[in-house]
């Protein structure tokens, strides 16, 4: 029923104000209401889908920090997180297991052509975590787990299993980590990278890729490169296992404090190399306490060898 609100003149002429106008407009404010607090995603909670609450955080943006406890089971989907609203040092979006174990909760997704090449995608994202999640990807050839576009700033991958498909060359499509932009802040932690051509390949294209972590992960079969980054900006790369492949850690064009310490690299050609690596005074690279074991390294080339420099210095 319409309810009306009267007002009389002078004249006699009557003036209605309609109520249910006003309602709607306050219905339509409290529609852009910003999000904040825990939030669970399965069958049953609050969102059926991850994506589906991806599209909530793009519609609404937060006012404080989100947390979304997936449940346990298996998420065919593909996800993609953009920009957004209210995102901050202090107002976060976590993403995790509800159990906390990452084997509970798998996103799969079956990348059926290079336009449409990853699992999940983060596209200009900000202060995102995902924690104890699996992703894998469920296709042979185009096979990219996580891609990073726009410019991607304090996000972490942390306790998640990254799996895709296993290649003994070179190839960016069948890369699990993939990135061809600027990030700012980038942090992956205590995850296990397997299957795969390539574990990391960051390519801050001259933009300076600043890597705050890439530490105490496991890469396992992998057929080319566990990491691989160029142009970054005083990466941290430590504390890491990497068992199978022909090179362990590779950087090209990358400056300043550098560290790459205390990784376990047991590979084929070459364990660590620094291609045009150039830093100042006071910015020196530190490589150190790294163990490293080569299985059929080519003597007779000068690119195989437990370290490899080439046209850099600091």
């Amino acid at each position: 029923m319409k309810t009306f609100f009267t007002s009389i003149f002078p004249g006699g002429r009557k003036v209605f104000v309609l109520l249910t106008g006003i309602l709607f407009l306050l219905l339509s404010f409290s529609s852009f209401a910003q999000i904040h607090g825990t939030y669970t995603v399965g069958a049953g909670g609050n969102y059926a889908t991850i994506q589906a609450a991806a599209d909530d955080l793009h519609a609404q943006g937060v006012s404080g920090p989100v947390i979304f406890n997936i449940l346990s089971g298996m998420y065919d989907e593909q996800v993609e997180l953009n920009s957004i609203p209210g995102a901050s040092e202090t107002d976060t979006i976590t993403f995790q297991s509800v159990s906390g174990d990452s084997t509970d909760v798998v996103v799969q997704y079956a990348n059926a052509t290079s336009n449409d090449n990853y699992v999940i995608k983060l596209d200009s994202a900000a202060y995102v975590t995902f924690r104890s999640i699996t992703f894998r990807s469920m296709h042979s050839t185009y096979a990219r787990v996580v891609v990073l576009e726009g410019v991607t700033d304090h996000v972490t991958f942390s306790h998640c299993v990254l799996k895709g498909s296993y290649y003994p060359y070179g190839d960016v499509n069948r890369t699990i980590v993939y990135s061809i932009k600027r990030l700012r802040s980038l942090t992956l932690e205590n995850n296990d990278f397997t299957q795969g051509s390539r574990g990391i390949y960051l390519d801050g294209a001259w933009n300076d890729t600043i890597l705050t972590e890439i530490r105490n992960n496991r890469f396992d079969s992998l057929g080319n490169i566990a990491i691989f980054v160029s142009a970054a900006d005083a990466p941290v790369i430590s504390g890491n296992e990497i068992t199978h492949g022909d090179y362990g850690i590779w950087l090209n064009h990358s400056k300043g404090s550098t560290s790459i310490i205390k990784n376990n690299i047991d590979v084929n050609l070459t364990g660590i190399e620094l291609y045009n690596f150039n830093s100042t005074d006071g910015e020196e690279a530190l490589i150190t306490n790294n163990m490293i074991a080569l299985n059929r390294a080519d003597v007779t080339n000068p690119g195989n060898g437990g370290i490899y420099l080439s046209g850099s210095d600091h």
